[in-house]
């Protein structure tokens, strides 16, 4: 299975893109919404380690994430 379709496997349902300033901001709104909503979404925040796990090909990883996200 290649980077792009393992990338694509692993959507979220909620994308929030920030500058690093924002980066405490964009983890509460995630967490706000997660608890908001009893996990029922899937937040991806760039700067949460648990979005992006080591190793992976970030750029790809956003793209593929981003062009899929429903919100």
């Amino acid at each position: 299975m290649g980077d792009q379709e393992r990338n694509v496997e692993r959507t979220k349902d909620i994308f929030i893109s920030h500058i690093t300033e924002e980066s405490p901001i964009a983890l509460v709104l995630q967490k706000y919404i997660q608890e908001s909503f009893e996990n029922q979404f899937d937040v991806f925040v760039s700067s949460d380690r648990k979005s992006i796990t080591g190793g992976e090909t970030w750029s790809e990883y956003i793209r593929a994430n981003l062009k899929q996200a429903k919100a």
